[in-house]
């Protein structure tokens, strides 16, 4: 995650996702959010992040876009147009429950040797990890996505990608993991497929489910539920794709 990131049209999807994963009613309960952000220095195209012209209160954009939910698309809004694009204005927001945790301490090797970047990359996400303990779900959110062989632990842009070690990690904590994962050119459904296959032979008790949203570059977020959760995370997906949200997402599996 970038600051500079904050409140395009990847967020609006993505904070649409969380909240229904998490939202409660009548007959299921709410889960507790933890967001880890990943949140790395402000770098790259400087086109990126700029995709907010879904913001423009035009009668278009409020029939597709704030339909999906009025609260989460007026704040983020106000975000971007007051020029308060970071991670501490979303949550200062209230897009989320306001039993949320977040950890927000940047991960970046600026300034770091080589040979301490991996001591200091675990450091950093045995406190993410602690930090977010009492949670039910815990949301991941690299810049890029999950691992790839040619950015090891110690490379310079690691802090962009979340390993499988720190996925294993938490699903011993019995928690339901949600990562965003950054689509790359490979050919979509056997990239995905690939992927679910190594987070399946990674965690072989657990479940797997991937969405994608499908605005601008497409993203996909792999949903891995805690034991005894799998139909309450099917049931909250279905209710999503049942919303005016179906125009933005497909469920790969």
């Amino acid at each position: 995650m970038q600051n500079r990131f904050v409140g395009d049209i990847g967020d609006f999807g993505k904070f649409g996702l969380l909240n229904a994963l998490c939202r409660g009613n009548d007959y299921e309960p709410a889960l507790r959010m933890g967001i880890i952000w990943y949140l790395t220095p402000d770098s790259g195209n400087a086109g990126h992040g700029q995709s907010i012209d879904y913001l423009s209160p035009m009668p278009g954009n409020l029939r597709y876009y704030r339909a999906c939910d009025p609260i989460l698309y007026d704040k983020l809004a106000e975000i971007v147009f007051s020029n308060r694009r970071n991670v501490a204005s979303i949550q200062a927001a209230s897009i989320f429950p306001p039993n949320t945790l977040y950890y927000d301490a940047p991960l970046s090797f600026d300034g770091i040797a080589a040979r301490e970047r991996e001591n200091y990359r675990w450091q950093w996400w045995f406190n993410a990890r602690y930090h977010v303990i009492p949670c039910d779900l815990v949301f991941l959110d690299p810049d890029n996505g999950l691992e790839v062989q040619s950015k090891p632990s110690h490379y310079v842009d690691a802090p962009k990608y979340v390993f499988y070690e720190e996925i294993e990690q938490l699903a011993g904590m019995e928690q339901t993991i949600v990562i965003y994962h950054h689509h790359c050119r490979e050919n979509e459904e056997l990239q995905l497929s690939k992927r679910i296959d190594e987070l399946e032979a990674l965690l072989p008790e657990r479940t797997v489910r991937a969405i994608t949203f499908v605005r601008y570059s497409r993203r996909t977020y792999f949903i891995i539920p805690a034991n005894g959760l799998e139909a309450m995370v099917q049931n909250r997906l279905d209710r999503l794709l049942n919303s005016p949200w179906w125009n933005h997402f497909v469920l790969f599996k």
